[in-house]
């Protein structure tokens, strides 16, 4: 995950010299710094579900200034659809499933699916009520990397 902050306008009499940030997740508080010409930090450790909270200062030889602080939610994707079935009828192939069992953190908007006949790679997005797609005269072949 990537902070990124916009430069002081007014750095005091001195020069800039670097920034202070100030990470905490749950109670673990974490700290860093980068130079003066960095406006970004990556955060490697960021666990998806969870609130961050992120404080960014200036620092020069005068010493630290007003700190900047977000909170942000990592998303955390859903779980895959359950029950996933692909059934040969009439020459089409239709395919159902059921709602992920966790939804992660918001609600589910739609699928994409993919698929590949004979060399021939599909794609769709049915909306999220829909929870079926026919695939119309797929051809010849066995389907394979139905996802």
């Amino acid at each position: 995950m990537q902070v990124s902050w916009d430069a002081p306008s007014y750095a005091g009499t001195r020069e800039l010299n670097g920034y202070q940030l100030r990470w905490q997740v749950d109670e673990a508080v974490t700290t860093g710094t980068v130079r003066a010409t960095t406006t970004t930090f990556d955060i490697d450790e960021a666990v998806q579900g969870k609130t961050y909270s992120v404080s960014v200062l200036a620092r020069n030889a005068e010493g630290s200034g007003p700190s900047t602080t977000i909170e942000f939610l990592v998303p955390k994707p859903p779980s895959p659809p359950r029950n996933f079935v692909a059934k040969m009828s009439d020459g089409h192939l239709k395919l159902t499933w059921e709602a992920p069992s966790a939804p992660g953190t918001s609600a589910v908007a739609g699928y994409n699916l993919t698929w590949t006949v004979d060399s021939t790679t599909g794609r769709a997005n049915p909306t999220v009520a829909s929870r079926s797609y026919v695939i119309e005269s797929p051809g010849t072949g066995k389907p394979t990397n139905l996802k």
